[in-house]
């Protein structure tokens, strides 16, 4: 890191498009071909136009082009490392984002959880080797926006550093980001009372199936659950009854290594399972989502929310309630992991197990929270989720006020 980090009015900065805005436009299934007509004739036009670059390396992700959308990615980070907002907030807090370079996944999407016009943003896209510029602009807070990834250890590491000594104050500590790895997880939660976090290991490809065949995996049985590292979304996760089960999913996939955990059985009574996305704001656990399926590997766009209006009055009744319901039921729990983990901003996935424990999946700082579901359907949610929102923006606004560390 440079001794001394300017802060310092950038005007010129290349300006990409508001990612809230193209978000909710592939989230309501609108086609995006004209960004991506747009985008591609400015770089016909001029082909060092690197905010027509990132438009792109995020518009062609939502159609699966996840190769050709890093590659342009990788050609607008080879000549640029800030980016503005195309049309930034005339007023409201200045925040800028460390992020790192990768797909969607990899950074936190702050824009879901900023009302409009609340913000202005820039992007700090940081390499685990690369320099740092030596000016950036001036902001009132700085927020960590990369998530945990074995992509990005090496850069959280050195962000530690750097955010130790950042002009301003800095959102979420990136060692403790670097501690919510699944296989990690466990460890520093370990004791809570009321709370259930599975073993999981980290295997290599090779190690599996003699691994497996002795028994000498998490839990000591099967069925186990099995994913490639850095995989989230469900890719890659399998439900595994047997050895040779565990091998051939092993097989099929293009992955050194794996983390393997016990499947924990947490459907209801009714034969539904219940997955919950808490975020915790401050310390303080706000409910974000409940999807309710009939199949154990649970995601809010596969659970069939939007056709079944059972299940959205039972979304509706968990968020009016969950003060003294789920949160309060499980809120010594919660305190607990939230101390554990010491983020400022941190998001849990999570169940209730048979016998009444808080069940965690995984914490993560960068998983989706948003209020992008269409209003007719989901007309309890927008004013559930702006209450979220403020409690972000409080968050941002506290933040903002602490004095920076400035460690040696």
């Amino acid at each position: 890191m440079p001794s001394v980090i300017e802060l310092a009015d950038l005007p010129d900065l290349p300006k990409i498009e508001d990612p809230a805005r193209l978000m909710a436009m592939a989230h309501r299934g609108q086609a995006l071909d004209d960004v991506i007509d747009d985008r591609a004739a400015r770089l016909t036009r001029n082909p060092s136009d690197t905010a027509a670059m990132m438009d792109l390396a995020l518009v062609l992700q939502f159609y699966g082009r996840r190769d050709e959308a890093l590659a342009f990615q990788r050609q607008a980070l080879a000549r640029a490392r800030l980016f503005a907002d195309t049309a930034p907030a005339e007023q409201g807090i200045r925040v800028l984002l460390f992020t790192a370079p990768g797909d969607l996944a990899v950074n936190m999407p702050i824009e879901l959880l900023l009302r409009a016009g609340s913000a202005r943003l820039v992007r700090l896209y940081l390499r685990a080797d690369g320099a740092l510029p030596t000016r950036v602009p001036d902001h009132d807070v700085a927020v960590v926006a990369i998530s945990e990834f074995d992509a990005t250890r090496d850069i959280l590491d050195r962000l530690a550093g750097i955010a130790a000594r950042w002009p301003r104050p800095v959102l979420n500590d990136p060692a403790r980001i670097r501690a919510l790895a699944r296989d990690t997880l466990p460890d520093l939660l370990r004791g809570i009372p009321g709370l259930h976090v599975p073993e999981t290991w980290r295997m290599k490809r090779d190690e599996i199936p003699r691994r497996a065949a002795a028994s000498d995996v998490p839990g000591g049985a099967f069925p186990l659950i099995c994913r490639p590292i850095d995989s989230h979304g469900g890719k890659g996760l399998a439900r595994l009854a047997n050895p040779g089960a565990l091998a051939a999913h092993v097989a099929a996939i293009d992955a050194e290594h794996f983390f393997v955990a016990p499947l924990v059985d947490y459907r209801s009574t009714d034969g539904l399972y219940r997955k919950f996305r808490i975020a915790l704001i401050d310390g303080e656990p706000h409910l974000c989502h409940l999807a309710i399926s009939d199949r154990w590997m649970v995601s809010y766009m596969g659970a069939g929310m939007d056709r079944d209006g059972a299940k959205r009055d039972e979304e509706a009744r968990a968020m009016r309630e969950f003060g003294h319901g789920f949160g309060a039921r499980h809120g010594g729990a919660l305190r607990a992991l939230a101390e554990r983990i010491g983020l400022d901003y941190v998001v849990l996935d999570c169940a209730e197990t048979r016998t009444g424990e808080l069940l965690l999946f995984e914490a993560d700082n960068a998983a989706a929270v948003h209020d992008l579901d269409p209003p007719e359907l989901f007309p309890y949610k927008g004013p559930h989720m702006a209450r979220v929102f403020d409690a972000f923006a409080a968050l941002l606004g506290k933040v903002a006020a602490r004095p920076p560390q400035r460690n040696p």
